[in-house]
């Protein structure tokens, strides 16, 4: 069966605030429904502290009441680390947005940022806080660099066959001598910036997709990723306009708001899974002002910090 996917560019402002459910039970088998359809809502950069703006609260709680999707996906900087001065701000940081999706049994997964680390808890503190949630079906994922890279399978309505992929990835934080140990592992070279997604994640990426294609009968399984950072090779997509400002090419959709913040080199993801066959899209969050999808060597970059994705089956 071939698939496609449709992307609804963005999650306008939803009217009509609606009071949650009384909690659900989640059923963390995620599948396509009865329509051939698999509804992903995803947020980025919440960047908040204990304190929650209560119109941020609104608005997610009333972004899941309207789409009702299958599955949620954080893309980092869920958090801001340095506004929770404690594990235990921290903790609460996340139980604010994350009770909201526990009320609506709905699955919930998620990557970091480079702003969730900055205070005292680590990606593996508050992992384990995810974890303690029911909704939650992310984990801390396989002994590599960083925390939280795995994958997540999407069956078929009856739960028989896996039809899909998600990549969940961490870009990282930084690629400096830091003063934090905490960045000791992520700093590679001199070119300073953001750290880049590292060859042993690469590795694994590849390792699994090979393993996910033997299964599937030979053919790549067709997958997303989500990861919090962009790779580099948006630049290979970008244009100059008459300014010499960077730009949008051509019949590309979105708002290209700032200048994109990728890592100042690459590891060799991007061209990995252009070679494996198996991702059509990538997801990322980092650039706030910035809602947009272009096409490069087969795939789709898409920024933007509130999405709704639609995967159809046909």
């Amino acid at each position: 069966m071939k698939k496609i996917i449709s992307i609804i560019l963005s999650v306008a402002m939803l009217l009509g605030f609606a009071a949650m459910p009384a909690s659900a039970e989640t059923d963390k088998t995620l599948k396509f429904d009865e329509d051939g359809k698999f509804r992903i809502l995803q947020f980025a950069d919440i960047q908040d502290n204990a304190f929650l703006e209560y119109a941020t609260y609104q608005f997610i709680r009333d972004s899941v009441e309207a789409t009702q999707p299958d599955l949620i996906v954080l893309t980092g900087d869920n958090i801001s680390g340095g506004g929770s001065p404690t594990k235990g701000l921290a903790k609460l940081a996340i139980w604010r947005y994350m009770s909201i999706f526990e009320k609506a049994g709905i699955p919930v997964a998620a990557v970091f940022g480079n702003h969730d680390s900055e205070g005292p808890a680590t990606k593996e503190d508050q992992m384990a806080m995810y974890e303690s949630f029911d909704c939650f079906v992310g984990c801390e994922g396989e002994d590599l660099t960083g925390c939280g890279n795995y994958n997540l399978p999407i069956y078929s309505a009856d739960g028989e066959k896996m039809l899909y992929n998600l990549w969940m990835i961490d870009s990282l934080t930084y690629n400096r001598h830091p003063e934090d140990e905490k960045d000791v592992a992520y700093y590679e070279n001199d070119l300073e910036g953001y750290a880049c997604v590292h060859k042993d994640q690469i590795d694994w990426y590849v390792k699994k997709s090979n393993e996910l294609k033997a299964a599937n009968g030979g053919e790549p399984v067709p997958s997303m990723v989500f990861q919090h950072i962009v790779v580099p090779e948006i630049y290979d997509v970008l244009v100059k306009d008459a300014k010499g400002n960077w730009a949008l090419p051509e019949g590309a959709e979105g708002v290209l708001g700032e200048d994109p913040c990728p890592p100042h080199y690459s590891n060799g993801q991007f061209d990995a899974m252009v070679k494996k066959g198996d991702v059509l899209a990538m997801f990322t969050g980092h650039d706030h002002t910035n809602a947009f999808g272009v096409k490069y060597k087969g795939i789709d970059i898409v920024n933007s910090l509130r999405r709704l994705l639609i995967i159809r089956q046909y």
